[in-house]
């Protein structure tokens, strides 16, 4: 049995709910060809950001593939949701799913209008961090495929949509070589 190192575990963090709302479906694209830059480490600048998200969603979606699971859609809605808590984690140097004031996944997910007040919906969210040297998306996909319950998100056949995040820094310190990811799943219940 192979053991996973404790820093790994520690750079990652998953959390799947169900919540009761309808949704949006994302559009789907040929990601395949975006997983060209995955080995990049990530810079705070929107270009970078993009080349992140591309790589991630095709990871993630190879990884789908093996698996015999349909692929993930980016979706705007959950897209801006993961930013802005990757941004958050890195700003207020705070790892976590929940924000003081009870503010959780649905909590943010409901500020983006991606779950409205009724129908039912299935959503999760894996976050993580890398320093400079295991900040690529690759390293984050390996790091996630290597935890359970990362996997599980990843793996989960119920999971249609996903918005990727991705932030320059790191939630733990002040390198800005970093980057810290948010990505939150969803699929109609």
């Amino acid at each position: 049995m192979e053991r996973t190192p404790l820093w790994i575990g520690a750079l990652a963090c998953a959390l799947s709910i169900a919540v009761v709302s309808p949704g949006v479906a994302a559009a789907r694209g040929n990601a395949e060809a975006r997983c060209v830059k995955a080995s990049s480490t990530v810079r705070d600048k929107a270009v970078s950001r993009l080349t992140a998200r591309a790589a991630l969603l095709c990871l993630m979606n190879r990884e789908r593939r093996k698996n015999g699971l349909a692929p993930l859609a980016e979706n705007e809605r959950l897209r801006q949701a993961a930013f802005l808590h990757a941004r958050w984690m890195v700003r207020n140097k705070n790892f976590t799913h929940f924000r003081p004031g009870g503010i959780d996944l649905e909590a943010r997910l409901r500020a983006q209008g991606y779950i409205p007040r009724v129908g039912g919906w299935f959503v999760g969210e894996n976050i993580g961090y890398g320093l400079p040297r295991r900040s690529s998306p690759a390293d984050q996909v390996r790091f996630w495929m290597a935890s359970p319950a990362h996997r599980a998100n990843i793996l989960n056949p119920r999971f249609r949509a996903a918005g990727l995040g991705v932030f320059s820094g790191t939630p733990r310190n002040s390198i800005p070589m970093g980057a810290t990811y948010a990505i939150d799943f969803g699929s109609r219940r």
